[in-house]
């Protein structure tokens, strides 16, 4: 890991020595002095409480039955939306602060939260009207307005809102030299006037396709990703990144200037973070801030042209920005005022980091490795390492200590404890306020009645205890005084006096029983209702002798009484779950809620990668079925420790069976091998065959003579599955580079339909705009065009890698080598680019040194005719 840092006023310092170099003595005290203000910055109070406090972060982990699609927070809730996709239908995980709340199937896969209306809103089915969802069932509570869908517009495919404007994502169609096109367009439509305000219309030179669109935070403008030219070239030079007006769709900014090709960018508070990323805008390879004014306010060069942003968040007056380099990852801090670098890390061989920053100026930043808490200066303030492998699709808070990670799927829950310690003085006097030495004193925590500290005081009256904040119970015992507990609630330092009283000793009665309550509960705070319960004292360490046989009541309550010289250790035994619990009763009456752990359980992910859907049988060691399913992709199955084996079929597969331990297995990956067939079942084809197909629509080709290894690679998919040459070893393998509004890449998908039919061969198609086309986008790219072969954002920078410029680019691969490559279409409107891979298209040395001569011949002739 690299790390950069740069201070603000170290060009101070460098001032200083110019201007003072002739009188040493001054300038050595003063460059002291900014040497201290640069070396012992000023902390703010929130930061003063940060280094103060122990960190502490509990970590909860919830398998997903699918994918991640997407996620909506609503905040005045406190609930997060995790929405989920399995085989085409959709599942909705709700979290809030405490955890996993409920899991809903949801009206429509695609819903937003208004922060006005303190409300969920949808569109209907039938896409009429335009309607509040109920917020824990996700069920139509009423309807709000009727909507018209604007001319050229067909399916909607997702909405987002802000205030009360709610931006519907059509795809649409139109028609454009000859030939029938679609194009995503966008209708902005205000919930509080119950009508529609603006949309944009297909046209080329107007709209030709939105890629996206962002709400400034406070709704006032919009800023729309788009394009107005068909891929006649490639659009490195065309995309345009604009900003309207929210309300009436005016443009603030020039559409020429703000032509900056292939780009990402974020709506921030002030303005409009853009990372241009290609070399043909008049801002090439350089980060830029725009104003909703639409003015440049700063701007500056990349170190790494090749950088591309990929998230981005603002703290405070800083910019937090993730990116991926030619050499890995980076994560850094901007100046938003002035555009100045505050300070920034590399890391090689990992994921981009999704980012989310708390109010208090706590950085969240996570990828496939890890999640990490920062502060806003770049200190790491706490780190969890994830074992998954999984790619980050989501992270952001619920409130100032909560917040979630949402992989692939699977989603990371976080709980923040930070616990800042006080003083407590405890001083012990008799009935009369003298000073009473040798007593007991017993510490317990108030909320679970746990045992923290057992002190003897003998020769003192008084102690002090340093005790994080939380409520307590505070008892103090002395052979011929009564007992008594204090219960007190810690949150500064504090000092307490505790009095006893001389008691005379009675003889036993039915008054000095006292009563024993014990609540047990489930994991989801559920009573555990008429379960036998067996009580035990314990004797000594190792030995417990029957006390009673109980049953629970219909509140999950047992009880019993105790005389006071009773009191000790008991063993809560549940023989239904298997289940059982020491509790110390030193303090009568006592009254205490137990959580039965019914089954401890551990994750087994469960990967299917050849073929990619398998049907799959888990049984335990008695033989017993304990699990059975088919699965696509990735699942995780929970099961107690102990051996299972696992049974593994697909159709053309041999059976495969597995024994596993868990929890010392956590991750099995299937690999099937495939069933000698009947040769008039099998469809195969020939490299030569695959290679002329392509040559015959491609726009340029170029077929090797010698071999040139494949840059190996290991990936996930936008449905979990990991991919790599070595995967699919003795196959065909067409390696495609697309993005999402590539007509070209459009138009190549029926010839890949064709030659996905064969048996022999694979296609994995790369999206060269991971940034961009985020992974709900992909999945519906996917569904729209029917595409069952795999697809992946390129995270890993691939395209860096095979060094694309254009798109489409495919190449053949087989056994690990290259065989030929192929850039843009030929029929319809083609994508040709500026240029093509560098890595196969290029001129021989002896064809340029030929044509350099024959130019010169010709030069000479003309000269010579000259004169």
């Amino acid at each position: 890991m690299i790390f950069y840092y740069q201070k603000k006023n170290n060009i101070y310092l460098y001032k200083a020595e110019i201007v003072m170099f002739k009188r040493t003595l001054p300038t050595v005290y003063f460059l002291v002095l900014i040497l201290l203000s640069v070396q012992l910055p000023v902390l703010s109070e929130s930061q003063k409480i940060r280094r103060s406090e122990s960190l502490k972060v509990s970590v909860n982990r919830y398998s997903l039955e699918g994918v991640v699609y997407k996620v909506i927070k609503a905040p005045e809730f406190g609930f997060v939306y995790i929405t989920v996709r399995k085989l085409g239908r959709y599942i909705v995980y709700i979290f809030n602060s405490e955890g996993l709340l409920k899991v809903v199937n949801p009206y429509r896969p695609f819903f937003a939260y208004s922060s006005l209306l303190r409300a969920l809103v949808s569109i209907t089915r039938n896409n009429s009207k335009v309607v509040i969802l109920d917020p824990l069932n996700l069920d139509i509570e009423r309807s709000l307005a009727s909507i018209t869908r604007p001319p050229q517009a067909t399916t909607p495919i997702d909405i987002i809102c802000e205030g009360d404007k709610l931006v519907i994502c059509y795809m649409g169609a139109f028609s454009a030299e000859g030939a029938t096109r679609t194009g995503r367009m966008i209708q902005v439509y205000s919930l509080i006037l119950g009508r529609e305000l603006w949309h944009t219309r297909l046209k080329v030179g107007v709209y030709v396709d939105v890629y996206s669109c962002q709400f400034s935070p406070n709704g006032e403008y919009l800023v729309i990703h788009g394009t107005d030219t068909l891929c006649r070239i490639c659009r490195e030079w065309s995309d345009f990144i604009e900003i309207v007006k929210s309300t009436t769709g005016e443009k603030i900014t020039n559409r020429d200037a703000s032509k900056y090709g292939k780009s990402w960018y974020k709506a921030l508070s002030e303005g409009v973070l853009i990372s241009v990323e290609n070399k043909y805008s008049r801002h090439k390879w350089q980060t830029i801030f725009i104003d909703y004014k639409g003015d440049l306010k700063w701007a500056f060069s990349k170190d790494d042209p090749t950088e591309k942003y990929y998230d981005a968040v603002e703290i405070d007056e800083a910019i937090i920005y993730s990116s991926i380099t030619s050499k890995g990852q980076a994560l850094g801090a901007i100046d938003k005022n002035t555009g100045s670098r505050l300070w920034r890390f590399e890391f090689s061989d990992s994921q981009p980091f999704k980012l989310d920053g708390a109010k208090d100026g706590r950085l969240i930043a996570a990828n496939s490795d890890r999640a990490t808490l920062y502060d806003i200066d770049g200190r790491k303030l706490w780190e969890y390492k994830f074992n998954d492998g999984y790619q980050v699709d989501y992270c952001l808070w619920i409130d100032s200590n909560t917040f979630i990670v949402a992989k692939t799927n699977l989603v990371y829950f976080f709980k923040i404890k930070t616990e800042r310690k006080y003083l407590l003085k405890i001083d012990i006097k008799d009935d009369k306020g003298s000073p009473l030495k040798n007593t007991i004193l017993v510490i317990y925590n108030a909320s679970d009645m746990s045992l923290l500290t057992k002190i003897v005081l003998k020769e003192k009256s008084s102690t002090t205890l340093t005790l994080p904040k939380g409520d307590y119970l505070i008892q103090v015992e002395k052979e011929g005084y009564g007992e008594t507990v204090e219960k007190i609630s810690l949150s500064a330092n504090m000092s307490l006096t505790i009095n006893l009283n001389k008691i005379v000793k009675k003889k036993s009665s039915e008054a000095d029983l006292e009563k024993v309550e014990v609540r047990l509960v489930d994991l989801y705070g559920k009573p555990l209702r008429n379960s036998e319960v067996i009580l035990y004292r314990k004797i000594s360490e190792g030995h417990y002798q029957l006390y009673s046989r109980l049953r629970t009541s219909d509140e999950g309550l047992i009880s019993w009484v105790l005389k006071k010289e009773d009191k000790g250790i008991f063993k809560i035994v549940v023989p239904k779950y298997s289940w059982s619990k020491e509790i110390a009763v030193e303090i009568l009456p006592c009254n205490i809620e137990l959580q039965v752990l019914i089954s401890e359980k551990y994750p087994l992910i469960i990967e299917a990668i050849i073929p990619p859907k398998v049907s799959i049988k888990i049984f335990n060691e008695s033989g017993l079925t304990v699990y059975s399913d088919d699965i696509e992709g990735a699942t995780v199955v929970e099961l107690k420790p102990g051996l299972y084996k696992l049974e593994v079929f697909a159709e053309g597969y041999k059976k495969e069976v597995k024994v596993i331990k868990v929890p010392e297995v956590m991750k099995v990956s299937l690999y099937l091998e495939e069933e000698k067939r009947n040769k008039e079942n099998i469809m195969l084809t020939s490299i030569k065959d695959v290679i002329n197909t392509l040559k015959e629509h491609s726009l340029k080709s170029e077929i090797l003579n010698r071999r040139i290894p494949a840059p190996q690679f290991k990936v996930i998919d936008v449905e979990g599955r990991v991919l790599s040459l070595r995967t699919f070893k003795n196959k065909i393998i067409i390696l495609e580079f697309f993005y999402i509004g590539c007509h070209g890449c459009e138009d190549l998908i029926p010839l890949l339909h064709n030659l996905s039919r064969y048996d022999n061969v694979v296609i994995i198609s790369i999206d060269v705009r991971p940034n961009i086309d985020t992974r709900d986008k992909l999945l519906n790219y996917m569904e729209r065009f029917n595409i069952t072969w795999y697809v992946v954002g390129d995270t890993s920078n691939l395209a860096e890698v095979y060094r694309i410029s254009a798109t489409p680019t495919v190449f053949v691969i087989k056994d690990g080598y290259i065989l030929a490559s192929f850039v843009g279409y030929k029929e319809n409107i083609v994508t040709t680019g500026p240029g093509y891979s560098k890595i196969i298209l290029r001129v021989k040395l002896s064809q340029i040194l030929v044509l350099i001569a024959i130019a010169a011949i010709i030069y000479i002739i003309y000269e010579e005719l000259k004169e």
